[in-house]
């Protein structure tokens, strides 16, 4: 029992100690969830203003700025989600459920990240004049096709030496969402001990 009760002594001190930095860290991510945000919402007004006045805008263009919008708002879902982390890392209460649900959040927006990247980049290979070949593996941290591979594809530019028929599958994304979902159940394990330590108490 006294064990218990010095181990959480020991806990809410190194938190008080730490929880100024992490409430810092949480404004930071939570003020570049409101600009991702922001900016993504943007993007994707303004698709929809060229679509709907039939602005005279390239094809490769919109697409561009479709899958710019998209990987801005999925990366403020994940600024957003690691800022209620930190956040509740900062109180006594650092395995809370929020910190769980946010977490699984978190690794739903870079799991979603992984499919929208492949299956654009599989679409793009589609369009090419061999069409899609295969997949290409990559491990680069967005995976989603260039700007110029759009215009290529879509006739706007000339072809270029870049393999467009072989479509990329970027699995950072991927492994990222597996560490967020293993880090939830980390806490959803942390929160059942801090239940039973409670009990005990």
């Amino acid at each position: 029992m006294g064990a218990v009760a010095n181990l959480s002594d020991a806990t809410a001190g190194v938190v008080e100690k730490y929880s100024r930095w992490l409430r810092g860290v949480s404004r930071v991510l939570w003020a570049v969830f409101r600009i991702w945000e922001v900016v993504g919402l943007t993007t994707w007004g303004a698709v929809l203003y060229v679509v709907l006045t039939g602005s005279d805008v390239l094809m490769g263009t919109i697409i561009g700025f479709f899958q710019s919008g998209l990987i801005c708002v999925l990366s403020s879902v994940i600024a957003w989600a690691f800022s209620v982390v930190f956040r509740e890392a900062s109180t006594a209460n650092h395995f809370s459920g929020k910190s769980i649900r946010a977490l699984k959040i978190a690794a739903a927006a870079f799991l979603a990240l992984f499919v929208f990247g492949s299956l654009a980049s599989a679409v793009l290979a589609s369009m090419t004049p061999n069409g899609f070949s295969g997949w290409n593996i990559g491990y680069s941290l967005g995976g989603f096709p260039s700007w110029d591979a759009w215009h290529v594809v879509l006739g706007e530019l000339e072809l270029t030496h870049q393999s467009l028929n072989i479509a990329t599958a970027d699995i950072t994304n991927l492994v990222f969402a597996f560490i967020a979902w293993g880090l939830s159940l980390v806490f959803a394990y942390g929160a059942c001990l801090q239940e039973e330590k409670e009990l005990v108490i």
